[in-house]
């Protein structure tokens, strides 16, 4: 809480700080570490494939900035493991006097409220980057509803496409073995919504999931089209 006091009071201070002024602040914050344990915990069954056959666990993708201009993927697939009534907020952030970017982050909490922006390689309270960042805020998605368009959507394609997969085989003549299918048939890709309320915004993500109890356990994402800053 000192820390945050701090760049608060250098803020008002100084109102017109300019862009790397502004990331330098929110970058270095160092958040408890009771709060990357459970991000840690949380996102333990979530693996993450980029372009050039990089994967890799959320939380390291983000500090070695490999998710910077994936916003729409990354805080889509995230917020699957947290809780029901954290966010996505959707908006705009200011980086300087007469630059704005486009842009979504995620909101939970752990006693206070924290954004975890992990395309920009950010983890702080909330108010501290709402200051900074003097965000505008388009459209907030609970995680709630996320999820809930992911499983239902998720559990009826694969079943569809199981079928097919099936229905072919026996055409074919092939024996089905799971193992053996090739997973270009087993990935589910939603379509790239351009509602920006819509749970899966701009998002075509292929997904390989593991469902219980309308929860997600496990997933894998695999981005496999442009990032954002080039759409």
């Amino acid at each position: 809480m000192l820390e945050l006091n701090f760049w608060i009071n250098i803020l008002k201070k100084k109102k017109n700080l300019n862009e790397k002024e502004r990331f330098k602040i929110l970058q270095s914050y160092q958040v408890d570490s009771t709060v990357l344990e459970y991000l840690n915990t949380k996102f333990q069954n979530l693996t993450i494939e980029i372009p050039n056959h990089q994967k890799g666990k959320i939380l390291e993708l983000m500090k070695k900035g490999l998710l910077e201009g994936w916003c729409w993927q990354t805080t889509e697939t995230a917020i699957l493991f947290l809780n029901d009534e954290d966010y996505i907020e959707r908006g705009y952030l200011t980086f300087d006097a007469i630059t704005t970017y486009y842009h979504s982050w995620i909101c939970f909490s752990l006693k206070e409220e924290y954004v975890m922006d992990p395309c920009l390689n950010i983890l702080c309270p909330k108010d501290l980057y709402r200051k900074i960042f003097r965000t505008k805020v388009d459209a907030k998605i609970t995680a709630k509803q996320v999820r809930d368009f992911f499983v239902e959507t998720y559990q009826k394609t694969s079943k569809e496409n199981l079928k097919k997969i099936k229905d072919y085989c026996k055409v074919m003549n092939i024996v089905y073995e799971k193992n053996k299918i090739e997973r270009k048939y087993l990935e589910i890709k939603f379509h790239a919504s351009e509602n920006i309320t819509s749970p899966m915004y701009r998002n075509t993500t292929g997904y390989l999931a593991k469902i219980e109890n309308q929860k997600v356990k496990k997933l894998i994402a695999h981005y496999d089209r442009k990032r954002n800053d080039l759409l």
